[in-house]
């Protein structure tokens, strides 16, 4: 396992989290999709304070993080049908919004839970094909919550993007104000959990990154 070296973390504990939520508060929370929507927006335009995302000088294992064994589904709908029904996700924007998705394995895991100083972490891969984008939209954390079922906390929730393959032009990560560009394999960068966020791949390439959802330690 290579040496990981990490930085002064840009985000402050009291400024990277304005609101906080356990797991019942949420799961309440969430069921209110016009409740929910106001309210992030609310949090990353009025309550966040800093910049919407940092570089993480980390150096990785790409052979643990993306095996040659990762079975990656068919390309689907980021958001479903019961999705664009809610307010959330009416706008036409939010139809044949395109992803793959292949799920890392334990031992993946338990390296970026010791890397991050994590638990409970859930971390997919995800594949963007050329002419593919995802509209800008909140996190619910469904998949990960399946993973913490005992505990949830968003004074405790780390979000991370990985990228797994190089940046090619016409391809973005959108974050709050801010667009992420220019990546290499194995880059990290850091966001907070209710940072509205989208993608777009217009370039001839696929684009690979591992989206790390976990609890700190």
């Amino acid at each position: 396992m290579c040496e990981v070296t990490v930085t002064k973390k840009l985000f402050p504990e009291k400024t990277y989290m304005p609101r906080n939520f356990d797991l019942s508060e949420w799961k309440q929370f969430t069921k209110d999709s016009k409740l929910f929507n106001s309210t992030m927006n609310d949090i990353w335009h009025n309550e966040h304070k800093g910049p919407d995302y940092a570089w993480l000088p980390i150096q990785l294992d790409l052979n643990i993080l993306q095996p040659n064994n990762l079975e990656f589904s068919e390309s689907h709908e980021l958001f479903s049908p019961e999705d664009r029904n809610t307010d959330l996700f009416k706008h036409k924007t939010y139809e044949k919004n395109y992803i793959q998705k292949a799920k890392s394995n334990d031992a993946t895991h338990e390296y970026l839970a010791n890397i991050f100083d994590l638990k409970y972490v859930d971390a997919p891969v995800h594949v963007q094909n050329p002419g593919n984008y995802v509209a800008p939209h909140f996190d619910l954390y469904g998949y990960f919550l399946k993973r913490c079922p005992d505990y949830f906390n968003t004074a405790k929730l780390k979000r991370f993007a990985i990228f797994l393959s190089k940046w090619e032009v016409g391809q973005a990560f959108l974050l709050g104000k801010s667009a992420v560009t220019n990546w290499k394999p194995g880059d990290v960068i850091e966001f907070p959990w209710y940072m509205v966020h989208s993608t777009m791949n217009i370039s001839k390439s696929p684009r690979l990154y591992m989206n790390v959802v976990g609890l700190s330690k």
